[in-house]
């Protein structure tokens, strides 16, 4: 959504002036939408339309893929550099990107639920975000150098 409005959309979102009228005129609106239309300053504005849109829905979407880093042969390469000697090269290998990017997907969910928008569709988005993280007990999959305790470590 996030690449139509910014390829097709109207200028405002390229100038992150979107939602200086978005509260007033979106579909089914919640009386928190109000307060946000009538009470926030539009450098506020601004930047939560930054971070809605271009980081969001533009950007981080693409760190859900990184599952695919560790599979297959890539997958080789990525675990050889996880055990490389260079501590900047371990860190980017090691970085929980599906964490991170799930977890700003879901501020960004828990901004839309709260202002309105089809409110009631958005707790079904986060059930699939917490799947997605690549965690396993609260930990990033990709830390964890050993099997769960208890588990059968197939």
């Amino acid at each position: 959504a996030g690449l139509i409005k910014m390829r097709i959309g109207s200028q405002c979102w390229k100038d992150l002036t979107c939602l200086y009228d978005h509260f007033e005129t979106q579909p089914m609106p919640n009386p928190v939408a109000w307060y946000f239309h009538n009470w926030s300053p539009h450098w506020l504005l601004r930047i939560m339309q930054w971070f809605a849109i271009d980081l969001a829905e533009c950007k981080v979407p693409y760190l859900l893929l990184a599952f695919f880093i560790s599979t297959g042969p890539v997958g080789l390469l990525h675990a050889k550099l996880r055990s490389h000697g260079s501590l900047y090269v371990r860190l980017v290998a090691r970085f929980p990107a599906r964490l991170v990017g799930s977890v700003i997907i879901m501020i960004f969910v828990f901004g839309m639920f709260s202002t309105g928008n089809y409110s009631f569709l958005h707790p079904l988005s986060v059930v699939s975000l917490v799947a997605s993280m690549g965690t396993s007990r609260g930990t990033p999959v990709a830390l964890r150098e050993s099997p769960l305790p208890g588990a059968l470590g197939l």
